[in-house]
C-alpha cells in the first residue's frame, strides 16, 4: 500500500459554540468497499440557517448535547478512486453529496445525490441543495402555476424559494422588515415586496412560506394567508426567541381561516428507498436548471473563500455585513 492512497483529510468539527477546529482523518483510497467512491472536495456551500444556529449555540432541535458535531452538508467533489463494482462513476467525475465541510471522504455510490455536468462550475453546483429546500417547500404545498405565494424570512432559503416559485410560474410576494433584503429579493424573481412594520398584514397569498424563527414573523405569516390556505414552515418558529407575547395559534387566524400548517425541508415518502430516489431525481432536475441558467445560482455562489476561513465566514454571516447570503468554500 503506497502513501499516495492514504490521504490525510481535513475535517471541520464544531467542538462547542464558536469553537471550530479542523481535525485530521485518514481516507484510505486503496481499501474502498466494492460499491464505494473516494472523493476530493472541490467546493462546499454554507447552509446559514442550520450551521449558524449550531455555531452560535442556539438551543438544539433534539434532546442531548449537540457538540462536538460536524458542520455542512452541501458538498461538490471529484471522484479520485472507485470500488470494484461501481459502474455509474469513473475517476474524474464530479458529484454532489451530503458530506460535511471536509477535504476528502468516502461515500457509497448509491448515496450520491447527483452527477455534475463537466461544464458546470463546481461553486454553482455546490448550492443545489439550498435550492432543493425551497423546492421541497413548494412541493409540500402542492403549488400550481398562477397561485400566489408569500415568503417571510429573506435569507438563503427565502431567496431560493422565491427563485423556484418564479420558475414554476407563481406570483411571488416577499415580506421583510429589512429594505435591503426586499431589494435583493427582486433579483430572485419576486413580483411584489412588502415591508413588515409590525402592523396587521392583510391577506395576500394562498400559501405563505416562512423561513424565520421570529414570533412576529410567524404572526405575520398567519395574517397574510388567505382562508383555506397553508403556512409552510422552513424555519423553526421560536428557536432562540423569548416566549411569544401572543397566542401563536390565535383562533382569529388559525381556526377562523381553517389554515394548514405544513413542515418542510425533508421529503416524506413511504420508505427510505423511495425518499432517496425522489431526492436524487429532484437534485438532478435542479442541477440541470442551474446548468441551463434557469436558476440564479451565481447569486448565491458569488462569494467564495478558502475553506480554512470557515469560522470567519460564520462570524461575518452572523454579523450580516452587506448583502452576503452565504459563502462557498474552496478546498
Amino acid at each position: 500500500m503506497s502513501d499516495a492512497t492514504r490521504i490525510n483529510a481535513q475535517v471541520s468539527s464544531l467542538q462547542a459554540p464558536r469553537k471550530l477546529v479542523f481535525m485530521r482523518e485518514i481516507v484510505d483510497a486503496a481499501s474502498l468497499g466494492a460499491g464505494d467512491l473516494a472523493i476530493a472536495t472541490e467546493f462546499s456551500a454554507i447552509s446559514p440557517g442550520t450551521e449558524l444556529a449550531a455555531y452560535a449555540g442556539l438551543p438544539p432541535l433534539r434532546p442531548g448535547n449537540p457538540y462536538p458535531r460536524l458542520v455542512g452538508y452541501c458538498n461538490c467533489g471529484r471522484v479520485i478512486a472507485v470500488g470494484g463494482s461501481v459502474e455509474k462513476f469513473r475517476i474524474g467525475d464530479r458529484i454532489l453529496s451530503f458530506a460535511s465541510h471536509r477535504s476528502h471522504y468516502r461515500i457509497s455510490a448509491k448515496d450520491v445525490l447527483a452527477a455534475i455536468p463537466t461544464d458546470l462550475d463546481g461553486a454553482l453546483a455546490s448550492v443545489t441543495y439550498l435550492f432543493h429546500l425551497g423546492y421541497a417547500a413548494l412541493e409540500r404545498a402542492r403549488m400550481t402555476r398562477g397561485r400566489r405565494v408569500a415568503i417571510i424570512g429573506l435569507g438563503v432559503l427565502g431567496m431560493t424559494t422565491a427563485a423556484l416559485a418564479h420558475f414554476e410560474g407563481l406570483h411571488v410576494i416577499a415580506l421583510s422588515k429589512r429594505e435591503a433584503a426586499l431589494k435583493q429579493a427582486r433579483e430572485f424573481g419576486v413580483d411584489e415586496t412588502m415591508a413588515l412594520t409590525g402592523a396587521e398584514v392583510r391577506e395576500i397569498a394562498d400559501v405563505v412560506v416562512t423561513t424565520s424563527n421570529e414570533w412576529n414573523d410567524w404572526r405575520a405569516a398567519l395574517q397574510a394567508t388567505r382562508r383555506g390556505g397553508a403556512v409552510v414552515v422552513l424555519g423553526f418558529p421560536g428557536r432562540g426567541q423569548p416566549q411569544a407575547a401572543f397566542n401563536p395559534l390565535d383562533s382569529r387566524y388559525f381556526y377562523e381561516k381553517q389554515l394548514s400548517v405544513l413542515a418542510a425541508g425533508q421529503l416524506v415518502e413511504a420508505s427510505l428507498k423511495i425518499e432517496t430516489r425522489k431526492l436524487q431525481e429532484n437534485m438532478a432536475f435542479l442541477v440541470d436548471l442551474i446548468a441551463r441558467k434557469r436558476l440564479p445560482a451565481e447569486k448565491l455562489a458569488r462569494h467564495v473563500r478558502p475553506a480554512d476561513q470557515l469560522a470567519a465566514a460564520y462570524e461575518e454571516l452572523l454579523a450580516r455585513r452587506g448583502n452576503v447570503l452565504t459563502y462557498v468554500l474552496r478546498w
